[in-house]
C-alpha cells in the first residue's frame, strides 16, 4: 500500500494543480483584454493582483452582456474605489477597449461566446481566495460594492466554492484509486474522477469516503462540475460554437461598431455544419453566442431563398452569412 500511495497524486498536488489553473486563466483573461492604456489611470492596490484584474475584465464584459451603458460601468468602477479619476477617462482607457475586444472576438479561450460563464468563475474563484484572507463578513460587503450580485441566494452559492477544495480528501482514498501524473491540464479533476469510481465500486471504506467526495464536490467550480460531468453532446455544441471563432468579417471595429455584412466576402461554413447540414439533416434552429443572436437557416432552391429574404435583410444588427455549395 506504502508504494501505491508513493504513486498516486496526494491531496497538496492536486491543490497546487488546481491553483496552477486558476492562475492560468487569470493571466490569460488579462493578457488578452487588459488595455495597455488602462495603466495610466489610477488602479487600486488590488488591481495589482491578476485574479483582481480578471475579475475585473469579466465584470465589465457582463455588464455590456447585459446592456449596461459604458459610462454606468465607469461610474461603478469609480465609486467601489477601483479605478480613480473621471467616468470618461475610464471608458475611455478601460470599459470601451474591453467591450470592443470582447463583443468582436468574444472572451479568451475556446469559450469565446460564453460571457456569462467567465463572469461566473471569476466570481467563484475571487470569493474562494478572498474568503481565506478576510473575514466572510467582509467578502460578502465587498461582494456587493465592487461585483453587485444580483440576490443574496448568489452570494451564499458564491461563499460555498473552497479555496482548497482538496484539504479534506483522506489519504486511503488517494490510495485506492489509480494514480495519474502530477502534471497536465486538470491531472486533478482526473484523479478526482478515479477517485470517485473508486467510491462507486465500494470496499471497506467506501461510505467514510462520501463526506469527503461530497465536500470536494460541493466546493468546486460550476466550471469544474461541468467539466466532471462532461456531456458527449455538450461536448460536440461546444465545439460546433468554437469552429465558428474567427469566421466573421466586420467592415469596421471603431466607436459604436456593430457586426458587418458579408455579402463582398463569402466564407465557406466550417466541416461540422456542412456535415450537419448534408449528412444530418439540420435545417434551421435559433440561439445566441454571447451578446448576439445567432440563426441558422439552410435554403436549397430559389422558392427557399426567395422565403429566407427577409430574414437577411439588414437591420439594427447586421447579418454575417455563410455559403457552400455541395
Amino acid at each position: 500500500m506504502t508504494d501505491r500511495m508513493d504513486n498516486c497524486m496526494r491531496s497538496d498536488e492536486m491543490t497546487e494543480a488546481r491553483n496552477r489553473w486558476i492562475d492560468g486563466v487569470s493571466r490569460e483573461v488579462v493578457n488578452a483584454l487588459w488595455p495597455g492604456d488602462a495603466d495610466r489611470l489610477q488602479l487600486a492596490a488590488e488591481l495589482d493582483d491578476p485574479l483582481w484584474r480578471a475579475m475585473t475584465l469579466a465584470h465589465i464584459a457582463m455588464r455590456d452582456l447585459l446592456a449596461y451603458s459604458m459610462t454606468g460601468t465607469a461610474e461603478l468602477l469609480s465609486a467601489s474605489g477601483l479605478v480613480g479619476g473621471l467616468p470618461e477617462g475610464v471608458v475611455e482607457h478601460l470599459v470601451e477597449p474591453v467591450v470592443r475586444r470582447v463583443r468582436v472576438q468574444g472572451v479568451p479561450g475556446p469559450r469565446w461566446w460564453d460571457v456569462r460563464g467567465l463572469h461566473v468563475l471569476m466570481l467563484e474563484l475571487w470569493t474562494a481566495r478572498r474568503s481565506v484572507r478576510v473575514p466572510q463578513d467582509q467578502v460578502v460587503a465587498e461582494l456587493r460594492r465592487y461585483w453587485a450580485p444580483s440576490s443574496p441566494e448568489v452570494i451564499a452559492s458564491l461563499l460555498a466554492v473552497a479555496d482548497d477544495p482538496y484539504a479534506q480528501l483522506p489519504a486511503s482514498l488517494c490510495a485506492a484509486a489509480d494514480a495519474v501524473p502530477a502534471t497536465g491540464d486538470r491531472a486533478d479533476l482526473r484523479q478526482l474522477q478515479r477517485m470517485i469510481t473508486a467510491y462507486r465500486a465500494g470496499g471497506g471504506e467506501a461510505a467514510a469516503w462520501l463526506d469527503a467526495l461530497s465536500t470536494v464536490l460541493a466546493g468546486l467550480t460550476v466550471v469544474e462540475q461541468a467539466l466532471l460531468a462532461a456531456d458527449a453532446v455538450v461536448d460536440y455544441h461546444d465545439g460546433c460554437l468554437a469552429a465558428f471563432a474567427g469566421m466573421y468579417h466586420y467592415e469596421h471595429v471603431g466607436r459604436d461598431a456593430l457586426p458587418g455584412s458579408q455579402d463582398e466576402y463569402p466564407r465557406p461554413a466550417p466541416q461540422w455544419a456542412q456535415d450537419q447540414v448534408i449528412n444530418g439533416g439540420a435545417r434551421c434552429w435559433h440561439g445566441h453566442a454571447g451578446p448576439l443572436p445567432l440563426w441558422f437557416a439552410t435554403t436549397e432552391n430559389d422558392e427557399h431563398d426567395r422565403l429566407a429574404a427577409p430574414l437577411l435583410r439588414d437591420g439594427r444588427v447586421r447579418l454575417a452569412r455563410v455559403s457552400w455549395i455541395s
